[in-house]
């Protein structure tokens, strides 16, 4: 990996949310020079955020989102809105389908395979991840919807990239719906999940899809969505599309954290665990698991481990009467009675130091201690990540901070000597700088030509002396130091030029610059967002409302993108979601059709009325009775005439007896709902909410819509968030472990 790759690998894990702490860490321990990982991580720093791409202009109420005020199509894989645009990466290539403009995100995934040589030799070693659903707008409850021929052939297109080699029939678009996530069903009941899948499945009138992929042999009409990647129907249990051979479907339960089991056979991530007994098989905290025979560990059996003596010390370390294990796999020569976690990486017992797992050589114990997570010392070593450091002096060494160490003789940067430090004189200053008599210093490296004497700390990002400005240590040969200024975080100015995380902002003009709120800025010829020009705005009347928004004389922005049609003058922010002025109401920048904005009205969070129509996240509920149109909770409504789940009548569900129950329960005279499902099983007489998700009636416990096998509803109760008791078994998550 060159310099620049290794510029680009760590740009990429920043972008996908990974810590400058954990990518530092995991570089060190792969062996890169400590300067060479500083200056990277601060280079990648440097990166500016981009602008969000502009929302369709409105939402019409009789056609669907993906042609609704389209500015233009957009490309494969993006979405015109990016909060609907979901990414999901695990170590492998990412890939989107756009669906009616909500992009949904998968990956697929060689995994991780970790060394199995101590591990038993059952499954093929291929037990990847099922593709992940992403998150969609906001924290709106998506309903399913109907596709459109546009849908299908982006779908397709995407699926065929994917490497699926059954794509839909674009001739039959109007088979098909699309559900987001959470799962939302429509007026289908989900105890059959006829109409209605979830989970990334997709269901025609004759097929049950999973993403494009046709499963050979489903039943549609017992296709049942059991949770991510599992599902069974009267004929097989499935794990992603494939069928789980030799599984029951009849007696098929999906445990968590991957794992399933029936009466013959347990299973992680669908496939058969030959060694694991199902009647005595629990799952423990994090990826364990274990039965009367064996312990496992993301479903393979960590070989000699002991069930009965087996304890989890911490997210890495676990131990028996026998062996002490670091994910799964046995410490040589550890032993268990003395063994210990210090932190994080860190263990020890009576005859070794560790650190992740590894004997830490010559180490005397008795005076060994954890100093951060990168340093131990003992009477006689200093160690960096259990590696002896043999220019240190442990009698002198302290830990600064900023992962600056020093000794007498020696300023250390992640476990490497500053060579032109001096420690005598070497002192840590905030935001990550430091300085001794000689030099300044940012991650690890003197900042070429400071003056110590005039060299002063700006901001996390901006320092300057007398000769240049420094932005994240290094020199910005435009910046004037005598005039220059931090204005916020990461706005600055000089006389001749105005900067956005030290990049030059083309054209502002520094004199007449100034920063508002919410990134917002602007000067006497443009207004700025995150330092980008926000084209069409007035400078002299721009002002910052609340949330994201923005107007001038002329016109109203969300996020930056000027909302068509709005009115400044009458403008007015009614919620998170909703504004409205005198010609038209809004939901997060778009028109909603013909409502009326006089009488418009926020009701509770996506539910909102005015005199013709009542309105779910923007769309039209049907049939309602607005005089008597109440919001029960986020999910459900009501009128006289009917119930409605996000939106949708529930023809089921009586009205005048229907009640909230909570924990998204609810009951009317006939029947027992869960996410606006019908409990077939449940007595609605008899019906009543306990703590933690659990809930029962005179014949069963459920947990989260689900029926506890054999549960005894009379001696039934909750101990706490994990565990429940009847006069039988003791329960972990609905899964009986006693």
């Amino acid at each position: 990996m060159t310099d620049q790759k290794l510029i680009e690998y760590i740009t990429s894990c920043v972008k996908n949310g990974i810590s400058r702490d954990a990518i530092e860490q995991e570089l060190l321990r792969s062996g890169w020079n400590p300067a060479d990982v500083a200056e990277g991580l601060n280079t990648a720093c440097e990166m500016t955020t981009p602008r969000e791409t502009p929302p369709p202009v409105s939402i019409s109420n009789n056609e669907s989102e993906s042609d609704a005020g389209k500015v233009s199509a957009a490309p494969a894989g993006l979405s015109t809105r990016k909060k609907s645009v979901g990414i999901v990466i695990v170590a492998g290539i990412v890939f989107f389908v756009v669906v009616g403009g909500v992009a949904i995100g998968w990956s697929l995934s060689s995994g991780q395979k970790e060394d199995k040589s101590v591990l038993s030799s059952e499954g093929d070693g291929n037990e990847n991840e099922v593709p992940a659903v992403s998150q969609f707008d906001s924290d709106t409850p998506r309903a399913n919807r109907q596709a459109t021929k546009q849908d299908i052939e982006q779908y397709n297109e995407q699926c065929k990239s994917a490497g699926f080699s059954s794509p839909l029939s674009v001739d039959d678009f109007a088979d098909y719906s699309f559900v987001g996530d959470p799962p939302i069903p429509d007026d289908a009941d989900m105890a059959s999940n006829r109409y209605h899948l979830i989970f990334s499945y997709l269901q025609d009138k004759n097929r049950v899809y999973y993403y494009c992929q046709a499963i050979d042999g489903a039943d549609p009409a017992s296709f049942v969505v059991l949770s991510e990647g599992y599902a069974k129907d009267k004929n097989n249990a499935y794990y992603g599309y494939r069928a789980i051979i030799g599984a029951d479907p009849a007696s098929f339960v999906v445990l968590s954290e991957g794992y399933a089991k029936d009466k013959n056979h347990v299973y992680y991530l669908g496939k058969i665990r030959t060694s694991a007994d199902p009647a005595s098989f629990v799952v423990l905290e994090g990826k364990y698991a274990k039965d009367k025979n064996h312990v496992f560990r993301k479903g393979w059996m960590i070989a000699d481990a002991d069930p009965a003596s087996f304890v989890i010390l911490s997210e890495y370390y676990t131990k028996d009467k026998n062996h002490v294990f670091r994910e799964g796999r046995a410490i040589t020569d550890a032993d268990p009675v003395s063994f210990v976690v210090l932190r994080n990486h860190y263990t020890k017992d009576t005859n070794h130091a560790y650190y992740a797992g590894q004997v830490i050589a010559d180490v005397d114990l008795a005076s060994f201690v954890v100093l951060s997570e990168y340093y131990t010392k003992d009477k006689n070593h200093v160690y960096y990540l259990g590696k002896i450091r043999t220019s240190a002096d442990p009698a002198s060494f302290v830990v600064l901070g900023n992962k600056y160490t020093k000794d007498t003789n020696n300023v250390y940067y992640l476990g490497s000597i500053l060579t032109s430090a001096d420690p005598a004189s070497f002192v840590v200053l905030e935001n990550g700088y430091a300085k001794d008599k000689n030099h300044a210093y940012y991650g690890g490296r003197a900042i070429t030509d400071a003056d110590l004497a005039s060299f002063v700390i700006l901001s996390e990002y901006y320092t300057k002396d007398k000769n240049h400005v420094y932005y994240l240590g290094k020199i910005r040969t435009s910046a004037d130091p005598a005039s220059f200024v931090t204005l916020s975080e990461y706005y600055a100015k000089d006389t001749n030029n105005v900067y956005f995380w030290g990049q030059v902002i083309a054209d502002a003009d520094p004199a007449s610059f100034v920063v508002l709120e919410n990134d917002y800025a602007k000067d006497k010829n443009n207004v700025y967002l995150k330092g980008q020009v926000i084209a069409g705005a007035d400078p002299a009347s721009f002002v910052v409302l609340e949330g994201k928004y923005a107007k001038d004389k002329n016109h109203v922005f969300r996020k930056g993108w000027m909302i068509a049609d709005a009115d400044p003058a009458s403008f007015v922010i009614l919620s998170e979601y909703y504004t409205k002025d005198k010609n038209h109401v809004f939901r997060e920048g778009r028109a909603i059709t013909d409502a009326d904005p006089v009488s418009f009205v926020v009701l509770r969070n996506h539910y909102t009325k005015d005199t013709n129509h009542a309105y779910y996240a923007g769309q039209v509920i049907a049939d309602v009775d607005l005089a008597s149109f109440v919001v029960l909770s986020e999910y459900y409504t009501k009128d006289k005439n009917h119930v409605y789940y996000l939106g949708k009548i529930r023809t089921s569900a009586d009205p005048a007896s229907f009640v909230v129950l909570g924990n998204k329960y609810t009951k009317d005279t006939n029947n027992v709902y869960y996410l606006g499902s019908i409990l077939t099983s449940a007595d609605p007489a008899s019906f009543v909410m306990l703590e933690n998700n659990y809930a029962k009636d005179t014949n069963n416990v459920y947990l989260k819509g689900q029926v506890i096998a054999d549960a005894d509803p009379a001696s039934f109760v909750v101990l706490s968030e994990d565990y429940a008791k009847d006069k039988n078994h003791v329960y972990f998550w609905g899964q009986v472990i006693a």
